[in-house]
């Protein structure tokens, strides 16, 4: 007796063959039963193939190779001859086509930014289909910053999804992040690292131009005050680098977080003839920025005015009635000044009467 009468396997394309089975060769008799058993399909292996049976019964493991087999139904037919007759077991394959299967790359996403600045440029992650028909797969991640676009992916092939990072409000440091691919061919991750910078000072000041106005022999102008402020992170340390001899400045440095610092420029007009003077200097703040403030600074000549000194000179009588008698009073004009005198006037009054001219 020969149990079961049928095997029936399952398998599919590309994956591994399915379990083994077994058939039970009995004697239902007395004596010996001597049997052999051949088959008529090459997929079908069976061992043993022959052997001897007196009372337990013994079995023959049965098993099908789907190496080069087609998606389909197959039938065989394992025939057992002994001396106590013969007996049929019928072997039934299915083969299924095969099934998607993922593979995706790369399985290492980097990024690096600026804490503050604009989100780093997209990557790509390739989701491939490497067995049939069609993959569906679904991406998710363990962080709020790690998005994808699209989310879910359907390839008979490949396709990609753009692996976003958005910053917000992130502050500087390395930050991890997995992205987790659950696909009907097999499930996979991804491991995602994104590299923040702390943000850059930047360097920005009051104003880029300053004008100054003197007179040639009074005192300086009063000093003008510049801001600097630091609009990124970290500490702004600045400088101030000058190559005019009439401009100074106080203080020279110094160094800033998120307060402002001020610092007062003077225009000396010392050792400066009237005219008009123009310079730069320059606010150092390297890695911060290097930013020029245009000077014009004027000197005025100081005012000249004449200084007139009349002088009397008389011939003979010295009185204040010389005129009524015919004696004449010389007038003398003297500039004492540094500038010219206009047109001038000397007059001898008596009594607020003009009496010369």
């Amino acid at each position: 007796v020969v149990e079961p009468s049928t095997l029936d396997f399952a398998g599919t394309v590309g994956q591994p063959n399915p379990a083994a089975q077994f058939f039970a060769i009995k004697n239902s008799g007395s004596g010996f039963l001597y049997w052999n058993a051949t088959v008529d399909a090459p997929w079908v292996q069976f061992s043993p193939d022959t052997g001897t049976v007196t009372v337990s019964a013994q079995t023959s493991n049965v098993r099908v190779d789907l190496a080069g087999l087609a998606p389909g139904s197959y039938q065989a037919s394992i025939v057992v001859n002994s001396n106590g007759g013969r007996a049929v077991v019928a072997v039934n394959l299915t083969v299924a086509g095969p099934l998607p299967s993922l593979q995706f790359s790369p399985s290492l996403l980097e990024f690096a930014a600026t804490q503050g600045g604009a989100n780093p440029p997209a990557k790509y992650l390739t989701v491939r289909n490497a067995g049939s028909g069609m993959l569906t797969a679904k991406l998710t991640s363990n962080q709020p910053w790690l998005v994808f676009k699209p989310d879910t992916i359907a390839t008979a092939e490949r396709d990609s999804a753009q692996v976003l990072i958005v910053l917000g409000n992130l502050t500087a440091g390395t930050y991890t992040g997995t992205i987790t691919i659950r696909a009907n061919g097999g499930v996979g991750a991804a491991n995602v690292i994104l590299n923040l910078s702390p943000q850059p000072p930047v360097l920005e000041i009051s104003t880029r131009s300053l004008s100054f106005v003197a007179t040639e022999g009074t005192a300086n102008p009063p000093a003008q005050p510049i801001t600097v402020r630091n609009t990124g992170g970290g500490t702004l340390q600045w400088s101030v680098i000058n190559q005019e001899t009439w401009l100074s400045f106080d203080p020279r440095s110094g160094s800033t977080t998120t307060e402002s610092d001020v610092f007062n420029v003077t225009a000396s007009i010392a050792r400066l003839a009237p005219g008009n003077y123009s310079g730069v200097f320059q606010v150092d703040a390297a890695p911060g920025g290097r930013l020029e403030v245009r000077v014009n600074f004027t000197v005025n000549p100081r005012p000249r005015f004449p200084d007139l000194v009349v002088l009397a000179q008389t011939r003979g009588l010295d009185s204040c009635f010389a005129a009524d008698y015919g004696f004449v009073t010389e007038f003398v004009v003297q500039n004492l000044g540094e500038a010219a005198a206009g047109p001038s006037l000397a007059q001898l009054s008596l009594n607020t009467e003009i009496r010369q001219r």
